[in-house]
């Protein structure tokens, strides 16, 4: 795995598995919506917002 890509989703921190852009279905389903902080209920993750 490449720690240095995070999930597409720019809100989420997380690493999605190889090959993958999106850490989680809840990320890719949310591709299109703009958020301050990321849904995907991962632990390192929860209750992270976006940073200007």
């Amino acid at each position: 795995m490449n720690a240095t890509t995070k999930c597409a989703r720019p809100a989420c921190n997380c690493v999605p598995v190889d090959g993958k852009q999106y850490c989680s279905e809840t990320c890719a389903d949310a591709k299109s919506v703009t958020e301050l902080a990321c849904q995907c209920q991962h632990p390192a993750c929860q209750g992270a917002a976006l940073k200007p």
